[in-house]
């Protein structure tokens, strides 16, 4: 996401809002962590919302695999928002 808006010419922070985790079973041994590209869409919504109003949301996934397969999904909402001008 930082890569991406650097990309487009945007300085932007990204923080998370809310997450959600689900633990489908242990991971015991080495593991992978993956995460796949944002929606289009979605992403195209963000760059805009954060151009035109200096902040914008975005949803994004991850899945932790092991040698067995998936074993936690994760879903977080991200807001990015542009540094604030100083004042004074």
């Amino acid at each position: 996401l930082w890569l991406a808006l650097r990309e487009r010419g945007l300085a932007g922070e990204a923080v998370i809002q809310d997450s959600t985790i689900h633990y489908l079973r242990p991971v015991a041994d080495d593991f992978t962590a993956r995460a796949g590209p944002p929606d289009p869409e979605g992403f195209e919504r963000l760059i805009a919302a954060v151009r035109r109003r200096g902040r914008g949301r975005i949803a994004l996934s991850a899945e932790v695999l092991d040698a067995n397969g998936v074993a936690v999904n994760f879903t977080g909402r991200y807001v990015v928002h542009t540094p604030s001008p100083p004042t004074g």
